[in-house]
């Protein structure tokens, strides 16, 4: 980490240095803003060893609690049509997706949108000349949907230590080891905390355990 943090000085040394010479800064402005998201990226990692939290592997998550600052989600409408019926014309909404911030800043909300949606067919004339139904469906977003803290992990002991992180403001998105679906075996309900950081068209992930409840039943 301070070895980054004597990069991100350098570079904006650098930055403005050229800045005084009136010389292009664009490379020196985009690579102190990857610099500093590595160093926030740095920060967060050492805040949730200090907070006595442990890294473990990467594993599938649902996330169900992402942390944001931006008042609303970024989906705001959609709209599909279909031949068929309302439900092949609904379109797909997105789910919504963690902002990198800092220690302590932002609140966690739900990666799911709520929406309302209107229904309304119409008559076409379709490519052969006849005259055809068509369904047309839109949706308008109304806010982030309210948490749903998975049912699987829903043991007071984990939901306590969710808490307690969520409190933290550390993770960028909290979220269940999805339960294995073998006849006749239900895990451990397993709760992890991760970071992220955009490096290019890929996140980088490095996750937490936050609670693991193992049930003496299973062993």
């Amino acid at each position: 980490m301070l070895s980054v943090d004597a990069e991100v000085a350098l570079t904006q040394e650098s930055l403005d240095y050229a800045i005084k010479h009136k010389w292009r800064t664009v490379t020196f402005k985009g690579q102190l803003q990857r610099l500093k998201q590595k160093s926030l990226y740095y920060q967060k990692l050492l805040a949730a060893v200090h907070a006595g939290f442990t890294i473990v592997p990467n594993m599938p998550v649902d996330v169900f609690a992402i942390r944001v600052k931006r008042d609303d989600p970024k989906w705001q409408y959609g709209e599909g049509t279909s031949g068929y019926s309302y439900s092949s014309a609904s379109p797909s909404v997105p789910e919504e997706t963690e902002q990198c911030l800092p220690v302590g800043e932002g609140r966690y909300e739900s990666p799911l949108v709520k929406f309302t949606e209107d229904r309304s067919k119409e008559k076409q004339i379709g490519k052969d000349g006849k005259e055809i139904e068509v369904y047309k469906v839109e949706q308008y977003c109304e806010g982030f949907g309210q948490i749903e803290f998975p049912l699987s992990v829903a043991h007071p002991m984990v939901m306590d230590a969710t808490a307690a992180a969520m409190a933290c403001k550390i993770f960028d998105r909290i979220g269940v080891v999805p339960q294995t679906q073998r006849r006749g075996y239900r895990g451990d309900p397993i709760v992890l905390g991760q970071i992220t950081i955009k490096e290019g068209w890929q996140t980088k992930v490095a996750s937490f355990l936050i609670a693991w409840y193992l049930d003496p039943r299973t062993l």
